[in-house]
């Protein structure tokens, strides 16, 4: 298996043994029990936002209360704030409401695909022509996105096991989304 010479080697199919059969259909394609494979693409218009970062601020309360032991200490309260402000609001909103437009069913629960194309507004004197080498960076771009979509099209963002981001700058800014079970 020299891999100089053209041979490409493919990773071993997972097979999961407490799983059924899947159903073909005459083209021996798989397809999940209720049908296809679902596959869903939409546009989220707006100018994408990355994900702000979470401070905790530790809030006195003046209360005390004997612990485990007998010994007194001070009841604190945790206040969790995001620093991505309105801007990271509205952004989140237009994900919930163009995933709710592509989107009606029932929550999936199984592993997904998530590829995800985001276009932002272009300056005046680019770094680039065509891709956005600046910040904000792909990942944090796609954390409000997973977690906006949670509990719209997917229970949680950990079943998105594969697919790919890019960044490019476009007018209208947004981003076009593709989700499918795998």
């Amino acid at each position: 298996d020299d891999l100089s010479a053209g041979v490409r080697i493919r990773p071993p199919r997972a097979v999961d043994p407490g799983a059924k059969q899947a159903a073909q259909d005459s083209k021996g394609k798989e397809r999940s029990a209720t049908g296809e494979r679902m596959k869903m693409e939409f546009w989220i218009p707006g100018d994408p936002r990355p994900g702000g970062s979470k401070k905790a601020f530790p809030i006195h309360t003046g209360r005390f209360h004997p612990n485990k032991r007998g010994k007194m200490t001070e009841e604190v309260h945790i206040a969790i704030s995001d620093t991505g402000g309105e801007p990271l609001k509205n952004w989140r909103a237009s994900i919930v409401e163009a995933a709710h437009g592509a989107y009606r069913g029932p929550l999936l629960t199984g592993p997904l695909r998530r590829d995800v194309i985001f276009f932002l507004t272009r300056p005046k004197k680019p770094k680039h022509p065509v891709h956005h080498i600046v910040k904000p960076d792909f990942q944090k771009l796609s954390r409000p996105l997973d977690d906006s979509l949670t509990g719209v099209i997917w229970q949680d963002d950990s079943q998105i096991v594969a697919g790919w981001t890019a960044k490019y700058y476009g007018d209208p800014p947004g981003a076009k989304v593709t989700i499918e079970e795998i």
